[in-house]
């Protein structure tokens, strides 16, 4: 019996098949040129991304958690994800399919893999959900977008190109005097074009570029503000998800915004601390009890020599693990790392400062 040629039981991709396999660049994608249509053809045709794309566990994992927060589930899933990987390392092609699913909804049923991500999210079919996608990279604040011929407001704030993607020129008349002024607008406005009729979706990538970019014009320390905002009505919604770089940069030191307080920690061995990772955890310790009473003044006393005023828990790190800022007698500031294990709390003051925020790339 003769063996079936290789070539008929596994056909090779055209690109092969002509012997003009992929450019390296192209492997590197663009977010926004998928939003805009001009990604090549293994990037902006859902499908043919999808035959090209291998659902490993955490990507599934990832794409079955927003699938059910879409469809109204808050247990067991996040508004808010940092997404951290190495240049490379799947990031933005994490974002792109989420991209996808969000803007074709139930006509995604039928993609290769999907079936696998409604299995694990326990769902019958893929809600659609209004997107916005913002690059850092691509957005220019001086020149902006929209405006003149195209009929569309012109926009140069993260939060206006935002408020625009996902309600139109409704959503960006909402924010059209902060666009103005460049200044982030609350929580307050952030809800009020967030779509009422259907789950949103907000993908963030390459946030360090615009922010090295725009620090003479105040607009990084804004684009800060407007993040923790954002995220901060994100996970009070019921189908408002964000996707966020998470930092690279910075290891084993405190950032500090330029009012002096603490953006973000990151350890030596490369954890970020940031607490909008930790949300659950923190409703969760407001449910069964203050964890600050594990915690007496005596002991940040004992170990910074000084007496102690004040204490507010910023958040959870982990299941043992939290944020406390603590302030001297004397008004000063400081954010420690408390171990809540088993031989009792382990402290490391983490510098001086107010926590402030999130670090991004």
């Amino acid at each position: 019996m003769a063996l079936t040629p290789w070539h008929k039981s596994a056909t090779p991709r055209v690109d092969l098949r002509k012997g003009k396999p992929l450019d390296d660049a192209e492997f590197a994608v663009n977010l926004d040129r998928v939003r805009d249509g001009k990604a090549p053809d293994d990037y902006k045709d859902p499908k043919q991304f999808f035959e090209r794309t291998y659902l490993t566990k955490n990507l599934t994992a990832l794409a079955a958690e927003v699938q059910r927060r879409f469809s109204g589930i808050k247990t067991e899933t996040s508004a808010v994800f940092n997404m951290a990987t190495q240049f490379g390392g799947g990031k933005t092609h994490a974002l792109t399919l989420l991209y996808h699913l969000a803007r074709n909804g139930p006509a995604a049923n039928g993609w290769p893999g999907v079936d696998k991500i409604l299995a694990k999210a326990g769902l019958n079919s893929v809600p659609g959900a209004a997107i916005a996608v913002f690059v850092g990279t691509e957005f220019d604040s001086i020149t902006g977008k929209g405006g003149g011929a195209s009929g569309e407001p012109l926009r140069k704030t993260p939060w206006g190109e935002i408020a625009f993607q996902l309600s139109g020129t409704q959503g960006f008349d909402l924010v059209e005097e902060h666009d103005r002024q460049r200044i982030a607008p609350g929580g307050d406005v952030i809800r009020s074009f967030l779509p009422k009729d259907r789950p949103c979706l907000i993908l963030m990538d390459e946030l360090m570029n615009y922010v090295s970019r725009n620090r003479d014009s105040g607009l990084s320390d804004q684009l800060y503000n407007f993040i923790q905002n954002l995220t901060n009505v994100a996970s009070g919604e019921d189908k408002a998800i964000v996707l966020l770089p998470e930092s690279e940069n910075g290891a084993g030191n405190a950032v500090f915004s330029p009012d002096g307080g603490m953006v973000a920690w990151k350890e030596s061995s490369g954890t970020n601390l940031l607490l909008m990772n930790y949300a659950p955890l923190l409703r969760a310790a407001a449910v069964h009890g203050d964890a600050l009473h594990l915690l007496p003044a005596s002991l940040f006393e004992a170990a910074s020599g000084y007496a102690v005023a004040d204490l507010d828990m910023v958040g959870f790190v982990d299941e043992q693990r939290l944020l406390v800022s603590v302030m001297s007698e004397s008004g000063a500031r400081e954010v420690w790392l408390v171990d809540l294990g088993a031989e009792g709390p382990g402290l490391l003051r983490l510098g001086e400062g107010v926590f402030a925020g999130f670090l991004y790339p």
